[in-house]
């Protein structure tokens, strides 16, 4: 998960706007998963979720879709706010082929990209031509 407008917030509202940013998207995805499921930031303003030991894809693009109407958050007052939304990318590996955690991130963040480039605040899923946006 990549954030959308975060370089946006950060200079025009100064860092401490940033971290409040960083810190609303954590608690949203905080919410979302599992205690279990590994939740972490990975650098700037990127974020990724490791889900093992589920079979319902279903589920997690309804999990995905929660989280995309979660967004946007707006950071800052008034007509000074910025909306903060977020492009998702998700990589699944099934028993036939299972995958590394290398490859299923490379992936994911090849997925993520195409979001990006498809207009931002949406999912797309690695090898899927279908996207699900807001």
């Amino acid at each position: 998960m990549d954030l959308d407008n975060f370089k946006l917030c950060n200079d025009t509202l100064g860092h401490q706007a940033g971290d409040e940013a960083l810190c609303r998207v954590a608690s949203i995805l905080k919410e979302n998963f599992r205690e279990t499921d590994c939740v972490a930031r990975v650098g700037g303003d990127e974020f990724m979720v490791y889900i093992s030991g589920f079979s319902d894809r279903n589920f997690m693009m309804e999990k995905i879709e929660r989280i995309l109407k979660s967004f946007p958050v707006f950071i800052g007052e008034g007509e000074n706010s910025i909306p903060i939304g977020v492009s998702i990318g998700l990589a699944f590996s099934q028993k036939e082929k299972e995958l590394t955690y290398e490859e299923m991130y490379m992936n994911a963040d090849a997925a993520m990209y195409r979001a990006k480039k498809a207009g931002k605040g949406r999912a797309v899923v690695f090898g899927e031509k279908e996207e699900q946006g807001q």
